[in-house]
């Protein structure tokens, strides 16, 4: 799960992710592949570093999607708008995936 710390996850959001008691460390660790593509490409569409940490631990489940079917998923959007929204108020996620 350290390979986090690369893209700029907090140690205190690796330590509160660690404390959980579901399964979410080992589904991490075992689908490093899927989360670090969806750490690039919400990087690459303008998501704040911060907001990527509250993704993952308020919707860890996106991160462990095909990356295909995240950007399917954006596609049905104005993503640039969708980022906007999506900085300010991750609660959308609840909607769209």
């Amino acid at each position: 799960m350290d390979y986090l710390l690369d893209y700029g996850i907090s140690e205190d959001t690796l330590d509160t992710i660690k404390k959980r008691s579901d399964n979410q460390v080992s589904l991490i660790e075992s689908n490093e592949t899927r989360v670090s593509e969806a750490i690039d490409y919400f990087e690459s569409i303008g998501i704040r570093k911060e907001v990527i940490e509250n993704m993952l631990l308020n919707y860890p489940d996106i991160f462990f999607k095909k990356i295909d079917e995240i950007k399917d998923t954006f596609s049905h959007y104005d993503t640039s708008n969708l980022v906007l929204i999506i900085n300010n108020d991750i609660s959308i996620l609840e909607r769209i995936f």
